[in-house]
């Protein structure tokens, strides 16, 4: 059978393209292909905290500006030129107030939790070449790989133990339950906690919004209330917050 020329032109061309893309799907084989792999994904993970970093600063910024034009609106001068010289300096120094602090801290985390789960998963790469090389006889190429398994396992180690600390995550330390209402469990209230604690709807009723893809739980009237059931909340001090 003969096929048109320009369909085998298109054929051809998409081996060639097929071709092309080879390298990018072939596993790595040598220790400069593992760590050119981990330093191009180190430099995604800073981009992304940067621009994590940059949406923080956006906010505040949004901010001021909103607080700006409320003190317009109500002909506070002073609160307006106020807002007005803090919007200023920050465009120059970029130093964010304590209140956003926390936002700080959780791209932080999220930053330094990428770059373990990377490290990790290099470690585990250079872990499978160095067996593949000792098979081969190769120990001195061996022994390079583990000198470069203990630098980065070191860093991750490192960043384990001064990952940054949210007030999530500090709320988390000895959280009893966790109830967030955030869907229909209908005559169940599933405990977030993680220490099995579910709660038992007794009459509160669920409202959708949204199209019915988010809701809410309506406490409205005496006779809805939340058991919680089997949870003991312990002798000492202990805090409910809503």
């Amino acid at each position: 059978m003969k096929y048109p020329s320009w369909i085998i032109r298109a054929a051809m061309l998409v081996c060639l393209a097929c071709v092309a893309h080879l390298p990018a799907f072939a596993a790595p084989t040598t220790l400069a292909e593992f760590q050119a792999i981990y330093e191009e994904q180190s430099v995604k993970i800073e981009d992304e905290y940067k621009a994590n970093i940059e949406a923080v600063n956006h906010r505040y910024k949004l901010l001021l500006d909103r607080q700006m034009e409320a003190a317009k609106k109500s002909g506070d001068f002073d609160g307006y030129k106020k807002t007005k010289a803090t919007r200023e300096t920050f465009d120059e120094n970029r130093v964010l107030p304590p209140s956003f602090e926390d936002q700080l801290a959780i791209v932080n985390a999220a930053k330094a939790k990428a770059v373990i789960h990377l490290t990790k998963k290099y470690v585990g790469g250079l872990t499978r070449l160095k067996a593949n090389l000792m098979q081969k006889n190769d120990m001195i190429t061996a022994e390079v790989v583990e000198q470069e398994v203990k630098r980065v396992t070191f860093i991750a180690a490192d960043l384990e133990s001064k990952l940054p600390s949210t007030k999530i995550d500090q709320l988390k330390e000895g959280l009893v339950l966790h109830y967030d209402f955030d869907r229909n469990d209908r005559d169940k209230v599933t405990d977030k906690s993680g220490q099995g604690n579910h709660g038992k709807n007794i009459g509160a009723k669920w409202g959708s919004f949204s199209g019915g893809r988010r809701g809410v739980m309506e406490f409205a009237g005496a006779d809805r209330i939340i058991d919680a059931q089997k949870a003991i909340l312990g002798e000492g001090n202990w805090t409910v917050s809503v």
